[in-house]
């Protein structure tokens, strides 16, 4: 409805899509002004840019619990602790006969929390946290990246590397791509690649039997080999945080931190429950 203000000029009522901000709304608004509000956001929006996008995960499952308790259950509820940036701390089950070499999986989440999702992710870093005050905060890993579950007997055969297994490994990588390129494809990137050679140097116009040649001539060795190495206690001694380049970026569908040690805290006693503490992991894209 049209009005005559004092001066004459037409101007028009609110209406009740614009009415006065309730008194809450308009103490939220005058707090989003605050110089430290908006400084706190510029600081988390230059966090997050810097940080890149942090993947949603859950874990799959572990091999860290008590013994005879294996499978899907193993230790599962306590490592979801993980994922969950606060002072709760994760170890491994000082009855297990194991004393490194764990493994912790990790899935894309689904719609539900502590659902699995079958989505391709990749990651191109990660974060890692450790208690420095317990007795056993873990030392050094290796991260993979995998296309299957199955594919995670492979990573037994990294049991105990170390960075000079590791720097080994990533020169042999190298000579590789001079060498011999095509073990450092995809999976689907070898078969295809094989399919088209084998159609030109023998003739073969039938896709099953190319694709029969195809599998056989597929190398997944490089696949499943590890991503990257991380040794908490390289460089600054002190830091309970720290952040590691994956050094060879791919897409998968599982994650999978092997856990090769634990460096005991100097003082422990050496009958002390042997265990690997951690606090935190997140992987980002």
């Amino acid at each position: 409805m049209l009005h005559h203000s004092a001066n004459g000029s037409p101007s028009r009522e609110p209406s009740q899509d614009q009415q006065d901000p309730t008194p809450h709304e308009s103490v939220i608004e005058e707090l989003s002004k605050h110089p430290i509000v908006q400084n706190s956001s510029r600081r988390r929006r230059r966090r997050n840019r810097s940080e890149g996008k942090r993947l949603r995960v859950t874990v799959r499952n572990v091999d860290c619990g008590k013994p005879g308790r294996e499978g899907f259950y193993d230790n599962w509820l306590a490592s979801t602790r993980l994922l969950q940036n606060n002072s709760k701390v994760y170890s491994t089950d000082p009855r297990n006969e194991k004393r490194g070499n764990f493994h912790i999986s990790f899935v894309p989440e689904g719609d539900k929390e502590f659902s699995w999702a079958n989505r391709l992710i990749t990651p191109t870093f990660f974060k890692v946290s450790i208690p420095l005050s317990y007795d056993n905060p873990l030392g050094r890993g290796l991260l993979f990246v995998l296309d299957d579950a199955s594919e995670m007997e492979s990573t037994k055969l990294w049991d105990d590397c170390d960075r000079k297994g590791y720097e080994a490994y990533v020169a042999k990588r190298g000579d590789l791509e001079i060498s011999d390129p095509t073990v450092l494809l995809e999976a689907e990137e070898q078969a295809d690649l094989y399919k088209k050679g084998t159609r030109a140097y023998s003739g073969l116009r039938v896709d099953g039997l190319c694709s029969i040649v195809a599998g056989y001539a597929i190398d997944t060795t490089v696949l499943q080999s590890p991503v990257a190495y991380f040794d908490m206690f390289e460089g600054k001694q002190n830091e309970s945080s720290k952040s590691f380049t994956i050094d060879f970026p791919r897409s998968g569908k599982i994650i999978v931190m092997k856990m090769i040690d634990a460096r005991k805290r100097e003082g422990v006693s050496p009958s002390a429950p042997s265990t690997i503490d951690i606090r935190h992991i997140a992987f980002y894209e």
